[in-house]
């Protein structure tokens, strides 16, 4: 019966053509037709057509379909799904939403695009605040094991002590506490995720997941009532280290900004040109343009490179990377390729990167180990003191010395810059870096005079 309400156009069709065999032998008759129905249930578009047209005109039910996440596909894809929900309207006769990513649709929609040929409702929903959705995850992951709505929550860590879920709630809290209530942290992790809620989601499953991520301590501090709080460096190393054991800017979250480019010459190196052009373009973070605050003609920020002594080829290599990075963003949303791109502006993430995190002892450290150097006694000593676990003494003593390395071939692109005549826009870094890493360095300093006491 269901059947027939769904086929009811062919099934009524079919009694028309069959009636001759209706008169004569029914259940020839009725066998013909459950055989028709049957071939028609195979046609599943058929079958929802005909489906939402039954709720529709006999329960009075109006439907409505929703394709979700084709905003996380490429923009082809994105334009075959809003045709496709263009296809359905017309067939369902129903409403239909279709999440697409905001720049797709300006594009398409202003520039001749098959949005032109239909009239849309739109509505724009911007993206909430990372911290804000983390919050209320970690608040209802708080909640189920609180109440122990999560069956068999329990871990078992060394020296036979249980954690059960009150404990892992406990854990739950630090980790928001560290999050919210440390601006260091939360700062870090706002900036990293760049107004993209998955990558900040993608962020905080890095720190949980790495194995930098020291859950049997902070459990037992926990399970000892101890007030445990994690610090900025516990958060960064899982982040940016991920589960392996040495940072690397191929595969972290967290890129290196001294990682070097290639120059003119195959043996030319450049180790601060991505700085420089980060700082260039926070000078404009607050300046108006034709296309936005913050913008700067990607020309300018070409000239200023090439400048430096890189070749075009190059120029264009490490522009692209500043944007798969994230350091960097275009003026157009849907970048198909650098030709397309007029302008270019420094994200916030790019301005954290430069203006906070490249003084932060734990930056430095990763990248250090991470940077192609040009001192073959420094990097004997770094192979020799990280083959084990070195004291934090040793770490601090090697931070420092692969600054002072690093001040070798900064000398030479300064020179450079001021043979270029851009000298004033293109300041000495390191001399920033130890300035603004004093404070990082004084702290660890004084953990280590402490260490030293209560040994």
């Amino acid at each position: 019966m269901g059947l027939e309400q769904v086929f009811w156009g062919d099934v009524q069709r079919f009694q028309k053509t069959q009636r001759p065999v209706a008169e004569i032998d029914r259940a020839e008759y009725e066998k013909r037709k459950i055989a028709f129905l049957e071939e028609l249930h195979h046609d599943k578009r058929a079958f929802v057509r005909g489906a939402l047209r039954v709720l529709r005109e006999r329960y009075h039910r109006h439907v409505c379909v929703i394709l979700d996440n084709a905003d996380q596909c490429d923009a082809d894809y994105q334009r075959a799904v809003y045709l496709f929900a263009r296809t359905l309207e017309d067939e369902l006769r129903c409403l239909v939403i279709v999440a697409l990513r905001e720049e797709w649709y300006w594009h398409f929609g202003r520039r001749g695009g098959p949005l032109d040929a239909y009239h849309d409702v739109v509505y724009h929903i911007p993206a909430p605040r990372t911290r804000d959705v983390l919050a209320r995850r970690l608040d209802y992951a708080i909640q189920l094991a609180t109440q122990y709505d999560i069956p068999h929550a329990h871990a078992t860590l060394s020296h036979n002590i249980a954690l059960e879920a009150a404990h892992l709630a406990k854990y739950l809290a630090v980790c928001k506490r560290a999050f919210f209530n440390n601006e260091d942290i939360s700062l870090f992790f706002e900036c990293l995720s760049n107004g993209s809620v998955r990558k900040g989601l993608s962020a905080f499953l890095e720190f949980v997941r790495s194995g930098h991520t020291h859950v049997d301590e902070y459990l037992k501090a926990i399970f000892d009532s101890q007030n445990y709080t994690l610090s900025f460096h516990q958060v960064f190393k899982s982040v940016a280290y991920g589960p392996y054991k040495w940072y690397s800017s191929e595969r972290s979250l967290v890129p290196n900004v001294l990682h070097p480019v290639k120059g003119s010459t195959s043996l030319q190196l450049s180790w601060f040109t991505r700085v420089y052009l980060l700082r260039y373009l926070s000078r404009f973070r607050s300046t108006s343009s034709s296309v936005g605050v913050g913008y700067v003609p990607i020309g300018d920020a070409r000239n200023l490179v090439l400048s430096l002594g890189l070749d075009p080829g190059h120029v264009q290599s490490l522009i692209r990377d500043l944007f798969e990075s994230e350091l960097v963003e275009p003026e157009v949303r849907l970048l198909r390729s650098l030709e397309a791109c007029s302008y270019i502006r420094i994200t916030a993430w790019g301005y954290y990167v430069v203006g906070k995190l490249l003084v932060r002892f734990p930056y430095l450290e990763a990248i250090m180990l991470d940077t192609p150097l040009p001192d073959v006694k420094l990097l004997d000593h770094l192979v020799s003191t990280y083959g084990s676990k070195p004291p934090l003494r040793h770490r601090l003593a090697s931070v420092r010395r692969f600054l002072e390395c690093m001040s070798v071939p900064e000398n030479e692109e300064q020179t450079r810059a001021e043979t270029a005549g851009i000298g004033d826009q293109c300041p000495p870094v390191i001399p920033l870096i130890k300035e603004g890493s004093e404070a990082d360095f004084s702290a660890i300093q004084s953990a280590i005079e402490r260490q030293a006491q209560d040994v």
